[in-house]
């Protein structure tokens, strides 16, 4: 009741507002200049209410460079009448969650034994080795790409925040082309072609290769992706480019309905994984790429450790990245194990209130999460997920921000999750192998993932899970009436802009 009386009340002050806008520009006698400057002010609250709400504006610009003016509880955008049936609560029956991926034909994920699943870092996921042909046909048959029409161009070093961000930036190009048909190009070697290869489709020895080698890179990153590859800035003279930067891509919200939104975004991100990268060759600005699976095999080291053996160059793979096989341990012999991924972001702001607090709080207004247990990750808030699973008898990995160690702390201390918590050991030389892609890894392929809703890095791997096959995603909790914890909203807020507004 609260938050409906906190809607009507920031409707009733816009229509206060424009009112004397309209009373302003009408009277007669008014001064030009005043009247000047109310058209201006009308036209300016026009296209906010048009193009962007003051809730974005603000997390746009928080994002950007955190700034105490903006800490504020932050109101809805949307009426939570249109969030409530996306929010499937705590799984009150044993259907499956819509928004996990299921692309074998006629039955569900977990009957079809005899079909060959797509494998990374040796663990199985629940999609097929193959993707169905009528995916491929919807979001990889592409238009060709000419000079007769504009082009979004992604060029320069620098994207948009950080790792979570520029994800999420690709991403959103993908379905801005999808959606309004734009032409797309990439410059080899500007930050979208360094964030993505250095992860996945790294390319051949780039140092000792040619110019031949590197349009093969290009032409199978454009058949993948729908984009055309610049090799050089050069190559983009006599384009008519679309000016968009990449903050201008971050905040792209698609709207499609949110079902059809996310098979799109799954489906990208699932062509990212068809090709993760396994060591060998080079990133698109020349530094070797790192093992995907490194974190994992870290810390469950066995004899099937990743090394690329398993590539298969005849679906479409190369000598840098792993197109799964079916080689992989038993069901008896993978381990299980959950992830917790905090984080805190608590050194990103000042005066008391961090970063990672004020961004929280904004996915609770939209949500109906709790505030701080995201945040927290108190031992109970993890106990009320993994109990109920039978997952307090398996391996707790934890990764971080590293910038609350009061979160480790108490779940160490705790009698019951701290002999099962692990962290990223490290190797022969003192160094952590935990690196980016590892963690991102780590937490796809695990069997429980927790994390922070307001973190675009854990929602980036609560959408590679889904796009997997995979379930036991737990971001969005709070307790109820009888203080029990339970899931508030489900899998499909992961892509609700009305939720996570430009994370989604």
């Amino acid at each position: 009741s609260s938050r409906h009386h906190h809607d009507h009340h920031h409707a009733a002050s816009r229509q206060l507002h424009m009112r004397s806008i309209t009373t302003i520009m009408l009277t007669r006698g008014t001064r030009p200049l005043v009247r000047a400057i109310a058209i201006l002010a009308a036209v300016k609250f026009i296209a906010t209410l048009l193009f962007v709400s003051e809730e974005e504006s603000t997390y746009i610009d928080y994002i950007d460079n955190f700034d105490h003016d903006f800490v504020r509880q932050l109101s809805p955008i949307i009426d939570p009448e249109l969030v409530r049936s996306n929010r499937e609560g705590e799984a009150s029956s044993k259907e499956p969650s819509p928004f996990v991926a299921s692309l074998y034909e006629g039955d569900d994920n977990n009957s079809n034994s005899g079909v060959e699943k797509l494998v990374i870092c040796n663990r199985p996921t629940n999609v097929p080795l193959v993707e169905p042909p009528a995916n491929v046909q919807k979001y990889s048959t592409c238009a060709p790409i000419t000079k007769s029409k504009p082009i979004l161009i992604l060029e320069g070093s620098k994207g948009y925040g950080r790792t979570g961000n520029r994800l999420i930036e690709f991403l959103k190009t993908v379905q801005h082309s999808r959606d309004h048909g734009v032409q797309v190009g990439i410059v080899h070697g500007s930050w979208v072609t360094n964030e993505i290869t250095r992860m996945w489709m790294a390319q051949a020895e780039y140092p000792m290769g040619g110019t031949e080698e590197l349009q093969e890179w290009g032409e199978r990153f454009e058949r993948e992706f729908c984009v055309k590859i610049f090799l050089g800035n050069r190559e983009t003279r006599g384009w008519t480019k679309i000016n968009k930067k990449p903050r201008d891509l971050f905040k792209f919200k698609s709207r499609l309905p949110i079902p059809e939104y996310a098979q799109s975004q799954e489906y990208t991100i699932r062509t990212l994984f068809r090709h993760y990268n396994t060591g060998a060759g080079y990133a698109s600005d020349r530094k070797p790429v790192r093992d995907m699976c490194s974190v994992i095999d870290a810390i469950f080291p066995t004899t099937a450790a990743s090394d690329g053996d398993n590539n298969n160059e005849e679906e479409g793979g190369d000598a840098t990245t792993s197109d799964a096989t079916t080689d992989y341990p038993s069901s008896s012999d993978r381990v299980v194990y959950s992830v917790i991924h905090s984080r805190s972001m608590s050194k990103e702001g000042g005066s008391g209130v961090s970063a990672g607090e004020t961004l929280l709080r904004g996915v609770s207004n939209h949500a109906g999460c709790d505030p701080i247990a995201a945040l927290e990750m108190r031992p109970d808030y993890i106990k009320s997920i993994l109990r109920p699973l039978g997952m307090l008898r398996h391996p707790i990995v934890f990764i971080s921000d590293g910038q609350d160690s009061l979160v480790l702390e108490r779940l160490r201390d705790d009698p019951e999750l701290g002999p099962l918590i692990r962290t990223i050991p490290p190797n022969n030389y003192g160094v952590t192998p935990s690196w980016i892609g590892g963690d991102i890894t780590l937490g796809v392929m695990s069997d429980v993932f927790i994390g922070n809703p307001a973190s675009t890095f854990a929602t980036f791997i609560a959408k590679a899970r889904l796009a997997l096959g995979f379930e036991n995603n737990y971001l969005f909790r709070a307790k109820d009436e009888d203080g029990n914890w339970k899931t508030v909203c489900g899998d499909g807020c992961l892509f609700d802009h009305g939720v996570l507004n430009v994370m989604a």
